[in-house]
């Protein structure tokens, strides 16, 4: 899972123009993610992002209290996604042969998801009927790691950096990043305008 920490470092990155492997969309933000709310454990939603696109899957339970899940297609609309919401039926995974006779998918409902910024936003679902709205956030476990030497560069406005006159910097070089926990660093080292060695922090 992307940690909100990953995804402040990635978009400061992108921004730099800093070349990375390419992610899973060109499309910013990505919402790929384990979305939940925080005071209602046990059920969740997983989306997939390509392009422009959201694969999400959504684990609640029934009436009977016993698991259900249902998966849906969702595209840009406005300012959301939506999507049909789908059940899907298949063979039992015990078994010793996958049988494809037994898939089945049949429309269940319909799914909208509307983002507040990268980390929040409004899921709205019905499944026969039964309507549901929830707030959501990311569900984060782990913090990644981004620490490493990369290529790049940005263009910036330098205000108190070490041996560099202030204002209009244009950098293209090596980008150093430290991580400890959730607090990351990043140094720019650089040739100023004025031929000189010149560095920076972020």
């Amino acid at each position: 899972m992307i940690k909100t920490l990953k995804r402040y470092a990635v978009a400061l990155l992108s921004t730099l123009a800093v070349s990375f492997t390419a992610s899973a969309t060109t499309v910013s933000p990505d919402y790929t993610d384990q979305w939940w709310n925080p005071s209602e454990s046990g059920w969740g939603v997983n989306f997939i992002q390509q392009n422009d696109v959201i694969f999400a899957t959504l684990f609640v339970y029934g009436a009977d209290n016993t698991p259900r899940w249902y998966v849906a297609t969702m595209r840009p609309s406005g300012q959301a996604f939506s999507g049909p919401l789908s059940a899907t039926t298949g063979p039992y995974f015990g078994a010793g042969t996958f049988n494809p006779a037994a898939v089945g998918v049949s429309t269940a409902g319909a799914m909208t998801v509307a983002f507040a910024n990268q980390y929040s936003g409004t899921l709205t679902y019905s499944v026969n009927g039964v309507n549901v709205t929830k707030s959501i956030v990311r569900q984060s476990f782990a913090d990644q790691n981004i620490a490493g030497h990369y290529l790049g560069g940005l263009t910036a406005q330098g205000t108190n950096c070490r041996n560099s006159p202030n204002g209009p910097i244009l950098i293209f070089d090596t980008l150093s990043v430290t991580q400890t926990g959730r607090n990351v660093s990043m140094l720019v080292q650089f040739t100023a305008s004025t031929n000189t060695s010149a560095q920076c922090t972020f």
